[in-house]
């Protein structure tokens, strides 16, 4: 069978194209594929006569590519490799809970009273290396009080119980004051951990800070002994005079932690920058904005080597939720560096949080919306509000 130069057959055998956008197609015998509807591809089908079907194209609508607000979680996240950081802010004293108006009381040997953060706890996330607590004493003043951190197995940090023995110093007295422990190694605060304040001697009654309402945060009275585990005390809402050094080091970046961040100085272009150790597909990045932060713009870019950067998105602080985890959606993009860039031009700016890629296998075979790498006025999703 010979063709013209209009792709039609010299003879008229059932397969003639007739509309624009008509192609040829074959089952039993050469037929001609109608045109399908706008916006749809030519697809293998083999449920159709002629093998061939038009349908939406999988991904067109970015809305239906990932929805970040409904199906995204932390563990979905490729937490990066190593982290290198413009400047890094110094330790800090966190207030977990200063009112020490009222008092909670242990008695005796071994004895003890403990914080048992839970789901709400403003301080969940937060990297700490050292702490104090409000005490006082009664009797005789001199012996020793001692801090147990116990980590229960939470997420993707910790496995059973451990504790830390630290010695407060000052010691105890009967005036009632802030006592601090020695610093430690770092600590992730996650739900379920406790805070332990026990005494190594026999001991009259004593007297810790306040136990009025704290949200996700709840005391005990121990009376199985003072070292780690849940013993069936009695307990309360509320919690005792608690504050934690916070450390900002940019190792904090490669903890798998939500609300464990990085902060840096004020500086101008403060910057973090994620190595995932390979170059790998991506198509956005969880980001943990946390509110102490002080910029006003952010470039979120890609790199492959480290040293040439594209932007992905423009993002404004208005744009980001406060001491929690934002999803950002940008083009499909090959890289092995994650950059967050504060994009104002102005000396006085702090950047604080963290940020996750979200790396997922397949993503070579889904098409998407182009989303705009300069606009701010579309959702941290790419859609158009």
């Amino acid at each position: 069978m010979s063709f013209n130069g209009n792709l039609q057959p010299s003879s008229d055998a059932g397969e003639d194209l007739t509309t624009k956008g008509d192609v040829h197609g074959y089952s039993t015998e050469n037929t001609r594929v109608p045109i399908g509807t706008d916006n749809y591809v030519l697809t293998a089908d083999s449920t159709n006569s002629y093998g061939l079907a038009w349908k939406e194209a999988a991904g067109g609508d970015i809305s239906n590519f990932v929805t970040f607000a409904t199906d995204s979680t932390w563990a979905t996240y490729t937490v990066p490799t190593t982290a290198t950081v413009s400047s890094t802010a110094a330790d800090a004293w966190l207030d977990v809970q200063t009112s020490v108006s009222q008092s909670w009381s242990i008695n005796g040997a071994g004895n003890s009273t403990y914080n048992e953060f839970s789901a709400g706890h403003s301080a969940l996330g937060t990297a700490f290396v050292g702490a104090q607590i409000y005490a006082s004493q009664e009797g005789t003043a001199g012996h020793t009080y001692r801090l147990y951190y116990c980590k229960t197995s939470v997420g993707t940090i910790g496995s059973g119980w451990s504790y830390l023995n630290q010695n407060m110093t000052p010691n105890i007295s009967p005036s009632a004051g802030w006592r601090e422990t020695p610093t430690f190694t770092t600590a992730i605060l996650q739900a379920g951990d406790q805070l332990r304040m026990g005494m190594n001697e026999a001991k009259t009654a004593t007297t810790f800070g306040t136990t009025s309402t704290v949200t996700g945060s709840k005391i005990h009275e121990g009376a199985g002994g003072y070292t780690c585990g849940n013993d069936g005390s009695s307990e309360s809402n509320g919690a005792f005079g608690l504050k934690l050094l916070q450390t900002f080091a940019s190792s904090n970046l490669s903890l798998a932690a939500e609300g464990c961040s990085w902060q840096s100085t004020s500086e101008a272009n403060a910057n973090m920058v994620l190595d995932f150790g390979t170059s790998q597909l991506q198509s956005g990045c969880a980001l943990y904005y946390n509110s102490s932060s002080t910029f006003v713009q952010i470039l979120i870019q890609s790199s492959d080597n480290g040293t040439d950067w594209t932007t992905q998105r423009t993002i404004n602080a208005t744009q980001l939720t406060g001491d929690t985890t934002n999803y950002i959606r940008y083009n499909v993009v090959k890289a092995r560096y994650i950059r967050v860039y504060v994009n104002d031009g102005v000396t006085a700016r702090v950047l604080s949080g963290r940020c996750d890629g979200y790396i997922k296998d397949g993503l070579e075979n889904h098409t998407h919306l182009e989303i705009s790498k300069t606009s701010t006025a579309i959702n941290l999703d790419g859609t158009t509000p």
